[in-house]
């Protein structure tokens, strides 16, 4: 994604009664969106989104308050400049020069 600003990871609470997947199609349905799953614990379903700036971070959590009233956001965490993604290489700049292909299912990095 070319021009990702900030990298925000938040942790929701669903009521478990609702947590049916509907929450999590929707959330996978955003084009930010990275990372959508259900996990144990109070804060039940976890998400990376890609932001362009801090600005997109409010907006999109008003998109999901409008899209999915059910889901409570109690937690986030943003990083505002993400140094590398998904596996590139960078030169001295910064800039990226090349790519590490990663086969998840070779066992290494089990």
């Amino acid at each position: 994604m070319h021009g990702v600003g900030a990298d925000q990871r938040l942790a929701r609470r669903i009521e478990d009664a609702l947590l049916d997947h509907q929450a999590a199609r929707e959330l996978a349905k955003l084009p930010e969106t990275r990372l959508c799953v259900g996990v144990s614990g109070p804060q039940n379903l976890v998400a990376t989104v890609w932001v362009r700036s801090l600005g997109d971070v409010q907006a999109l959590e008003v998109r999901l308050a409008h899209a999915l009233p059910h889901l409570r956001i109690v937690d986030r965490a943003v990083a505002l400049r993400a140094v590398k993604l998904m596996g590139r290489l960078l030169d001295a700049g910064g800039r990226a020069v090349g790519f590490v292909p990663i086969d998840l299912w070779n066992g290494e990095y089990a």
